[in-house]
């Protein structure tokens, strides 16, 4: 019948909370200014306060939102039908058309320079592995459906250099698409026994057995979808080599690089390489 005394606290447990997924607005605002001599003048002055560049003008399409439909499509190999419901369950029509024409868009504003960017490192290295393998296109101009276009897979060695692994789609196995790709690559090419491979120049080609391949893929329903594909697969398996969180690096890189000078200065891609210090210690696996 006395008092309690207390003694402390034990752990009994611990459990795996789950917080689901939820959509919110971000409404950005700015302040401006006017200069009250200047305004009395013919050369009246006015000035707003920076904000940052938006990732695709008039949309509501944000460096999380497009990161996220990347990552659902191209390493959880969810469909865009099936993200459509996702985004319905939590409350906002989003249709598929508009996903696929966000992952054109930032593909060609954005992935496209990046990539053109680690080609460059990957011709200047000494051992490179190629594949390609057949991939649907269904609407390509002058072929059937059913007809096969190729996905070309190029990749660095195990050297102890960075790594790189970069798609590129062509509507032919022709060997001419490695040769103009490997434009300044003289080292050594491992392959399979395609004679393609015989083609590119100035380099010493390697047999191998086993063979890169392109992930579950089934098809593209255009040429844009299936060249938007090849980069952000390019993106995607780089920051996977670099031990990267593939959707952290997605939205760094369309995080930054809308307010990035790359355009004038190509220089400025090497402070969003995978492999940068300050990279890998903000989107570390």
């Amino acid at each position: 019948g006395c008092a309690l005394k207390f003694l402390g606290t034990e752990t009994v447990r611990e459990e795996l909370e789950y917080i689901p997924a939820k959509l919110q607005i971000v409404r950005y605002t700015r302040e401006a200014c006017e200069c009250p001599k200047c305004k009395c003048t013919a050369g009246s002055f006015i000035m707003k306060a920076q904000t940052p560049t938006s990732l695709m003008n008039h949309s509501l399409a944000s460096p999380s939102s497009v990161a996220n439909v990347m990552y659902q499509k191209y390493v959880n190999s969810v469909p865009l039908y099936r993200q459509e419901k996702d985004w319905e369950n939590l409350g906002l029509s989003l249709k598929r058309a508009t996903m696929a024409h966000w992952i054109i868009r930032c593909a060609q504003d954005y992935s496209t320079s990046v990539i053109k960017h680690l080609k460059k490192e990957l011709a200047g290295r000494e051992v490179l592995h190629c594949d390609e393998t057949p991939v649907q296109v269904l609407k390509e101009k002058w072929k059937k459906p059913q007809s096969k276009s190729y996905m070309w897979l190029y990749r660095t060695g195990s050297d102890d250099k960075h790594l790189i692994v970069l798609y590129d789609y062509q509507p032919s196995r022709s060997g001419d698409h490695a040769v103009e790709f490997l434009k300044g690559f003289h080292g050594y090419l491992h392959t399979d026994g395609y004679s393609g491979y015989n083609k590119p120049g100035n380099i010493t080609r390697c047999g191998c057995w086993a063979h890169l391949r392109w992930k579950n893929r089934l098809f593209s329903d255009t040429p844009k979808g299936v060249s938007a594909s090849a980069s952000v697969y390019s993106i995607i398996e780089t920051a996977k080599a670099n031990s990267l969180n593939v959707y952290t690096y997605l939205e760094y890189l369309l995080l930054y690089m809308p307010d990035t000078d790359w355009q004038n200065h190509p220089e400025d891609l090497d402070d969003l390489m995978p492999w940068l210090e300050t990279v890998q210690a903000e989107c570390k696996a």
